[in-house]
């Protein structure tokens, strides 16, 4: 994994509250390598209301 990334995702991670679960989940796609997954996640978690 990409040390930028890692360290955004466990900042945030760490930080999220509420979020968190969502961001161990684009972690763990991220990790996976699931990249049309992982696309469809962080489009559905940027344009939830």
């Amino acid at each position: 994994m990409s040390s930028r990334v890692e360290v955004y995702l466990n900042e945030r991670k760490s930080n999220g509250g509420a979020l968190a679960n969502e961001w161990l989940e684009l972690e763990s796609l991220y990790q996976s390598r699931l990249w049309h997954e992982l696309t469809l996640r962080v489009t559905s978690f940027v344009h939830r209301d």
